[in-house]
């Protein structure tokens, strides 16, 4: 069993930052991060992957990562890789839908909106909508990062192909890194959300 990614996380603080620029190569640091990656598919890992997609959601974690470099916490991984792997394993969990029923429930919507909700606010930000109808009359804004998730959910619940032709990898992550720090277009966001979201259920398929 791996330590807690909190744990891991926090083994770094401890260490000044030039202290740790100066005793951990490029290689061991990619390796940690790989390390908390996989640490979000512990059995035990389900509330943490959970508040991490929150986090992504609402579009705070590029700058958590970068706050924690800061202190020298160079161990944090990528916010995109962060963000797809608490997405992914929450697909396989089947718990996507509980951030649009937290969501929902903290404007006063209607809760029996939540599994078309997903559906919703990416149609509608690729539609160039700054909201969606959450019933009851309200409405709730759509950020970037929510469009990006509301794509990735909608892909992985729906298994989703893979949409046909070439990626560039590098250029991927860095318009999901942009998203999810609501630095690029909702409906940019809405069909990157979706395309990583089918690429994570084709993975999970395969994987069973």
């Amino acid at each position: 069993m791996r330590a807690p990614i909190a744990a891991l996380l926090s083994l770094a603080c401890v260490v000044p930052a030039q202290a740790m620029a100066d005793t951990h190569s490029p290689e061991e640091i990619a390796a940690h991060r790989r390390e908390i990656l996989q640490t979000l598919w512990e059995p035990g890992e389900g509330d943490f992957a959970a508040n991490v997609r929150r986090t992504c959601f609402l579009g705070g974690q590029p700058k958590h990562v970068m706050e924690d470099r800061g202190k020298g916490v160079y161990f944090t991984p990528d916010a995109a890789d962060l963000c797809v792997t608490a997405l992914t394993r929450l697909g396989r969990d089947r718990q996507l839908p509980e951030q649009y029923r937290k969501l929902v429930e903290a404007i006063g919507g209607d809760v029996t909106i939540v599994a078309t909700l997903p559906r919703s606010m990416s149609d509608a930000a690729i539609g160039g909508q700054g909201t969606v109808a959450v019933g009851n009359g309200k409405a709730a804004n759509i950020r970037p990062s929510m469009a990006f998730d509301a794509g990735f959910t909608v892909a992985f619940q729906e298994g989703s192909a893979v949409p046909a032709g070439s990626i560039d990898e590098a250029r991927l992550k860095a318009v999901t890194e942009a998203c999810l720090g609501d630095q690029q277009g909702a409906s940019a966001c809405a069909s990157i959300g979706y395309l990583q979201g089918s690429r994570a259920y084709k993975q999970q398929a395969s994987s069973r």
